[in-house]
């Protein structure tokens, strides 16, 4: 499943939870993050910088919406992070965020 950035703007952060969880339902899933998603004022240091993109609150917004999904795993692709060390805390944020989850009857929960 893909979600596009451009997105929020028509659904918002509730629209996109929603289509996320639609999606997953009850299934175990991996969630990957391009960090072109985010905005380059928020994370400069993508190869490819997109214009319009989410803001750091919006991502976390969503992730937190995802509290009780099946995460198996999760990534942040395509940071060059030698260049930013914004992506990198954002990196080590999320990283930490839902890799230090506590499960509950197979579900996770994510505390951002």
């Amino acid at each position: 499943m893909r979600v596009e950035a451009r997105e929020i703007d028509e659904i918002g952060t509730e629209g996109i939870i929603k289509k996320i969880w639609e999606r997953v339902g009850k299934n175990h899933a991996y969630l990957s993050v391009d960090i072109d998603v985010l905005d380059p004022a928020f994370a400069p240091a993508t190869g490819t910088p997109e214009t319009g993109g989410w803001s750091t609150r919006e991502l976390r917004t969503i992730i937190r919406g995802l509290d009780g999904m099946k995460l198996v795993g999760m990534d942040l692709v395509e940071v060059a992070t030698p260049y930013d060390t914004v992506s990198s805390r954002l990196l080590d944020n999320l990283l930490r965020r839902t890799g230090g989850r506590t499960y509950h009857n197979g579900s996770c929960r994510c505390d951002l």
